[in-house]
């Protein structure tokens, strides 16, 4: 029970006083269950899933299943089990001869020369994380010229923020 609690502490990112004060118990209590002086009573259980509806009950109790309610792991490849791209063999496939080599060299050369100062100074319409679902930056025409020398279409950049919060670049 006392590594449950803890890892509801740690999920929820609060401090035993602090989940205390939430679920509206006193502090020792939660001191006498985290040292194992004492068990949690079922008022106390209540508490926590009255204030953690997102909390399984099931998981709580026993131990048994997922902490969240509807959690499901995942199966099968996630965007980190993805294969990662060689841009220098896209660059040599793309490569011609004569004039479309030449341009091809320029588009390489001002696409490796994109820094994180110029796509911040050429598109950015907000610079306040949203917490909705909506782009609110156009990429610059840069990343558009990277994305036809891969040959890859970019659908959007996303960019998360440790207050939680986010900000979705797309195409423009």
């Amino acid at each position: 029970m006392k590594d449950r609690i803890l890892k509801i502490l740690q999920h929820e990112r609060l401090t035993p006083s602090k989940f205390a004060d939430t679920i509206g118990v006193q502090r020792s209590n939660i001191s006498h269950i985290l040292s194992e002086r004492s068990k949690p009573s079922l008022d106390f259980l209540a508490k926590i899933l009255t204030h953690y509806p997102q909390i399984s009950g099931d998981w709580l109790i026993t131990g048994r299943g997922s902490m969240l309610k509807g959690s499901v792991i995942p199966k099968g490849n996630t965007l980190f089990d993805q294969p990662t791209v060689n841009r220098s063999g896209i660059l040599e496939s793309i490569s011609g001869s004569g004039s479309d080599k030449a341009e091809n060299t320029q588009i390489a050369s001002s696409a490796s020369s994109v820094t994180a100062d110029t796509i911040s100074n050429e598109s950015v319409v907000d610079t306040e994380p949203s917490k909705t679902n909506e782009p609110i930056v156009t990429l610059p025409p840069m990343m558009t010229q990277l994305s036809n020398l891969t040959g890859l279409e970019i659908e959007q950049i996303v960019v998360f923020y440790k207050n939680r919060t986010f900000v979705c670049y797309k195409p423009g």
